[in-house]
């Protein structure tokens, strides 16, 4: 008993005697029980069904994650995962483990995610979540579930919560000087307007007055976003602010 707790978590029994003076009745957890003979002894070993959080999170921690189901991307994905596991040895219980995922995903994918975790044979749920955006992934006996909801705020609610995030920026071939000012402008235009094109065009026209050459700007919610451009080099700048995505690439005119 002591050695497969030692070496396997959780809460686990064992019990030895002669196989003609021998009956038991139990209930193991699933996937935790073995009966051996050895001549005329029996021995049988078990987990109980019901291991502490402490136990079924340190468990996992050794555990090959078991993708379920997942609809987001392939990043996406991974990030998720590496976060998941990165928590597992922090935590000895559901719900702080729980709310570390869902801050960490919120701070690197955008706001909106959330996070459930519990013990896999006693779990279920049912929730509405935004387009590509679920994953359902069990390590042993825990079993997580991240998924981000679908929002449907006005603009102005949007941009208000956008203020509050740390930006990432995705991909850029701008020089860091102007990778600063755009995310200073995006930040102080979130402050100023309510809609998103009049926050893009303010951005805009800071960048036309600041480097000349004819700059453009797209924001939108990043969930329902697709972009295809054409910028200039070293013109290009690809950001997240929560749920808002912004593109400001500079236009490319040398056609000929």
């Amino acid at each position: 008993r002591d050695q497969l707790t030692a070496s396997c978590g959780g809460l686990w029994q064992c019990t030895a005697g002669c196989d003609a003076m021998y009956g038991y009745g139990l209930r193991p957890a699933p996937h935790r029980f073995v009966a051996v003979s050895f001549g005329e002894l029996s021995v049988v070993m078990f987990r109980t069904a019901h291991a502490s959080a402490a136990d079924i999170i340190s468990t996992a921690k050794g555990v090959e994650a078991e993708i379920i189901k997942s609809t987001v991307r392939d990043d996406v994905q991974q990030l998720a995962l590496e976060k998941a596991q990165s928590e597992l040895g922090l935590h000895t219980d559901f719900a702080s483990l729980a709310g570390a995922v869902h801050e960490d995903l919120n701070k690197t994918c955008g706001g909106g995610w959330q996070c459930l975790a519990g013990l896999g044979v006693h779990y279920g749920c049912w929730v509405s979540m935004a387009p590509e955006a679920w994953l359902d992934v069990k390590y042993g006996e825990l079993h997580m579930v991240m998924f981000r909801t679908s929002r449907h705020c006005s603009q102005s609610e949007i941009i208000d919560s956008a203020q509050t995030e740390q930006p990432i920026v995705r991909k850029t071939t701008l020089t860091k000087g102007q990778q600063t000012r755009a995310i200073q402008a995006a930040l102080k235009m979130f402050g100023e307007h309510a809609r998103f094109g009049d926050v893009a065009k303010a951005i805009r026209e800071d960048f036309i007055g600041e480097y000349g050459g004819v700059w453009h700007v797209i924001i939108a919610v990043a969930e329902h976003a697709g972009f295809s451009v054409w910028p200039a080099n070293e013109g290009y700048l690809n950001v997240l602010f929560g749920e808002i995505e912004m593109i400001l690439f500079k236009a490319y005119t040398n056609w000929f």
